[in-house]
């Protein structure tokens, strides 16, 4: 196991799944995991854009990303993301209630690397988070 937590940023603006997140993280198998949670797509920009300052060790491993946000939607985000030198390599998860193919290829388009349509069970999410952090855990440990 490696000997520092999976840094995680959650941009979300619906309280049910903050709670679901929440819960999820602190069930996580055999992962450690920190995360940070936006509930507006302004703040969270903000956040990550003062990341760049402090340089790649403070660059979260997940951004995990709603889509319908307010301020500043979840595309503009992404895009944000892909363009920045030091976020443009993170892990971005789409989570949103959209399933629409056009939306989900656009996303992909633009450097998302998952795509998860909502709405989940928390159990289906924790397989989920288990199974996405997990590899993304091992990956970090090798990188």
């Amino acid at each position: 196991m490696l000997n520092r937590s999976l840094e995680v940023v959650v941009v979300e603006d619906e309280l049910l799944d903050i709670q679901m997140y929440k819960r999820a993280f602190a069930n996580l198998e055999e992962i450690s995991c920190s995360s940070k949670f936006f509930s507006d797509g302004e703040r969270a920009q903000s956040y990550l854009a003062g990341l760049e300052a402090e340089g790649p060790d403070a660059i979260p491993d997940v951004i995990l990303l709603d889509l319908n946000m307010p301020k500043v939607n979840g595309k503009d985000i992404l895009k944000f993301i892909k363009t920045s030198e030091l976020l443009r390599n993170r892990i971005v998860v789409i989570v949103s209630s959209s399933d629409d193919e056009e939306e989900m290829r656009l996303c992909y388009e633009l450097g998302a690397n998952a795509y998860i349509p909502r709405p989940l069970t928390r159990e289906k999410l924790q397989e989920l988070f288990n199974r996405l952090f997990g590899l993304i855990y091992h990956h970090v440990a090798i990188v």
